[in-house]
Order: C-alpha cells, then sequence, then structure tokens
C-alpha cells in the first residue's frame, strides 16, 4: 500500500496537483534507488547469497506498485 510511504506533510498541500506531483516524483525516486539496490544485489560479483529472497520483487513491479 504506497499511501502508508506518503508523509503526513504532504496532506498538508492544498493543491491536489502540487501533492499528486510530489507523490509520484517522490515514489519515482523510491522506485530508482530501488533498482540501483536490486541490481547491485543481484550481481554476482557481490556474492550476495539467495538474492531472489533478499529482494524478489523486480524493479518494473516495485515501479508498477507504487506510481500504478
Amino acid at each position: 500500500m504506497p499511501d502508508v510511504l506518503l508523509l503526513p506533510q504532504v496532506g498538508l498541500l492544498l493543491s491536489s496537483v502540487h501533492r499528486s506531483t510530489v507523490q509520484r516524483r517522490s515514489f519515482e525516486v523510491i522506485a530508482a534507488v530501488y533498482k540501483q539496490l536490486y541490481e547491485s544485489v543481484h550481481n554476482p560479483e557481490n556474492l550476495y547469497q539467495n538474492a531472489a529472497v533478499l529482494m524478489p520483487r523486480s524493479p518494473d513491479e516495485v515501479f508498477k506498485l507504487l506510481v500504478g
């Protein structure tokens, strides 16, 4: 549930356009960071064991869950 990730301050934005923009951009940044972590964990050179268990969702799945 992405709404759980929102800071309470986001609800204080009066403009729904600004609120939606801030929310979407925040989720895009979170998805980009997740992608970097995912690639690092799944890179065999980094020697993570059970990478699929540590990060089972692909970056595309996380993006779709957050942004929709």
